[in-house]
């Protein structure tokens, strides 16, 4: 939403602030890509889990919980 008013401030009644918006705007979808790349590299990681579990049933043994116990170790 800030990001929104942002580009709403930028208005005025002649052309010289386009060239803002546009560079905003690129900038943005350059974030939002970034995003995108990062959460399907996030999904992927978590299918192979998944997949490394599909034959696992104790709890003991899972590979997901020992993912995000390391990552808890590191995380303190």
């Amino acid at each position: 939403m800030q990001e929104i008013q942002e580009l709403l401030g930028l208005r005025v009644r002649h052309g010289a602030a386009c060239d803002a918006v546009e560079r905003k705007t690129r900038q943005k979808i350059k974030v939002v890509q970034q995003r995108i790349r990062d959460l399907l590299r996030m999904k992927r990681t978590l299918e192979r889990l998944v997949a490394a579990c599909r034959d696992r049933r104790p709890t003991d043994d899972c590979p997901i919980l020992e993912v995000l116990e390391d990552h808890d170790d590191v995380s303190h």
